[in-house]
């Protein structure tokens, strides 16, 4: 991991009962079934299942591949990769003061009069500035969010962004509870319009991002980025 990023301390285990818990209650709802039978099923005891459920038990790897073929060969699929990331994706709003400990973000807030009445590319002016290599630019086309340029954001080193994110809805992104979480705060800071300071947070990736609206554009930086470990965006 970038020497630039904190580690975030955290249970390999955080978070990982409730998602499981979330994930077998709405597949036995669906498929009508007792989650006791399921146990069974898998040979596990129901109790031992409970345990693992609530957070008490550890919950091994074979545990959810069993889960996973027991669900699969009556059509609900996917377990497994509703676990492997984190849902919870959430924002708080900071101070735009914050952004003055990241010297970029600090620079960007120099020139945010400059960006929000540009007449000219945002890309040449920030090229000129020498802040294009650091920025994301993102545009709203009808209903969708999509990334126009990926700079050296300090986050993309925690998340390994590749390029064929480019000129796609943010909601057809591999992760898709990450796109669409960026997809709706994205959305909401263009309908606002005004510069934002924000604290991203999810169980395995937290940072700071300056974002700057320019009618249908956002130019943004990230900062302050802590993880525990790093993971691909497509």
């Amino acid at each position: 991991m970038n020497s630039d990023i904190r580690p975030l301390t955290a249970s390999p285990q955080a978070g990982l009962a409730e998602r499981l818990d979330k994930a077998l209650a709405w597949r036995t709802r669906q498929a009508e079934l007792d989650i006791d039978d399921v146990a069974v099923a898998i040979g596990l005891a129901p109790a031992a299942l409970a345990a693992k459920r609530a957070g008490r038990e550890p919950i091994l790897f074979q545990d959810v591949e069993a889960l996973e073929d027991h669900f699969t060969a009556i059509g609900f699929s996917g377990l497994i990769d509703e676990l492997r990331r984190p849902q919870g994706w959430s924002s708080r709003s900071l101070p735009l003061n914050a952004a003055r400990s990241n010297a970029i973000a600090s620079q960007l807030l120099d020139v945010v009069a400059e960006i929000r009445t540009a007449e000219r590319s945002l890309p040449e002016l920030l090229s000129e500035k020498g802040l294009l290599a650091h920025v994301h630019i993102m545009i709203r086309a009808d209903d969708a969010i999509r990334t126009v340029h990926c700079g050296g954001a300090a986050a993309a080193h925690a998340v390994n962004v590749d390029r064929s994110i480019l000129g796609r809805d943010l909601r057809s992104l591999s992760d898709r509870a990450y796109g669409l979480f960026l997809h709706n705060h994205i959305s909401e800071l263009l309908r606002r319009g005004q510069p934002d300071v924000s604290r991203i947070t999810s169980p395995s990736l937290r940072y700071s991002r300056l974002s700057i609206p320019a009618g249908l554009t956002l130019v943004s930086h990230s900062f302050d980025v802590e993880a525990t470990e790093s993971f691909a965006l497509r």
